[in-house]
């Protein structure tokens, strides 16, 4: 079976084998891609099966095995536990709690997954670009003001360094008219 990730950017292909046409519907129960041509000898050949549109399919779960028995995959929920089992474990050990198929569970979970990051693409994401754009003004507008804080300072430093020879040269003349006056 083709593992087609989520964000596919190539054509579907039918996973009927010899069969490699461009694919838009999806097999819920056995998980696997079909094409219009082959769709209606798969309901032939598998009675009930769930086909919807590619894009409204249930995620296949990942394969885990249960601890307790290797050989079983965890395909029950515990609602009472709230806890992913086998169906063994849950035969022994949880028959008087409720259950849930943990495919739907999954698949919920997974639905709202992809609710809350669509909600975040449209909401923390625009306003994380402003914050940027704010921010970049922000550091425009920080630099101007800190380049003209380092000229006022450069002058102000250069102002103090003229006055000090300013005064340094009128004392030294005032100094030299003192002495020219005493000399005369």
């Amino acid at each position: 079976m083709n593992q087609v990730p989520d964000t596919a950017q190539h054509i579907i292909e039918c996973d009927t084998e010899s069969c490699r046409n461009f694919s838009e519907i999806y097999c819920n129960i056995c998980h696997q891609l079909i094409c219009d041509q082959c769709k209606q000898r798969h309901l032939e050949q598998n009675n009930g099966h769930d086909i919807v549109r590619y894009q409204e399919r249930k995620r296949q779960l990942p394969s885990e095995k249960c601890k307790i028995h290797p050989t079983q995959k965890v395909d029950v929920y515990c609602q009472v536990c709230q806890d992913p089992v086998c169906s063994i474990c849950f035969v022994w050990n949880h028959s008087d709690h409720y259950k849930s198929d943990f495919e739907t569970i999954y698949n919920d979970i997974f639905l709202q997954c992809q609710k809350e990051i669509t909600e975040i693409w449209k909401t923390v994401v625009p306003e994380a670009k402003n914050n940027v754009e704010l921010l970049s003004e922000e550091k425009e507008n920080n630099t101007s003001e800190i380049a003209k804080m380092f000229v006022d300072s450069v002058l102000t430093d250069n102002n103090k360094k003229l006055d000090e020879m300013e005064n340094f040269v009128v004392n030294e003349i005032n100094q030299t008219l003192m002495l020219i006056r005493l000399w005369w």
